[in-house]
């Protein structure tokens, strides 16, 4: 339990799996993959916007909409040369 919030729990515990694996498959010089589950995690965090159990969603989903978006642009030939600084961190909401 990290935050008073039990793992595994709550509506956006399943959604991390695409977008985070979009990263994995990133850093592993997927492109398929990093653009499958990237497309995937950007859609189902939208119903959860503009933030949900504490994490500020629509700041995360821009950030990993701006990695996609970069992932396409450079393409499989290159996604090597993707800046890692634009993989998104979960910011939590402010109370």
């Amino acid at each position: 339990m990290a935050g008073g919030v039990k793992a595994g729990a709550g509506p956006l515990s399943g959604h991390p799996a695409s977008w985070g694996g979009g990263f994995q498959h990133l850093e592993r010089g997927n492109y398929r993959g990093t653009r499958n589950l990237l497309i995937r995690g950007v859609a189902q965090l939208e119903p959860f916007e503009p933030r949900c159990m504490g994490v500020e969603v629509a700041v995360l989903r821009s950030a990993a909409t701006r990695s996609l978006e970069e992932g396409e642009r450079l393409g499989p030939d290159r996604l090597r040369d993707f800046d890692k600084r634009l993989i998104p961190r979960v910011e939590l909401a402010s109370e």
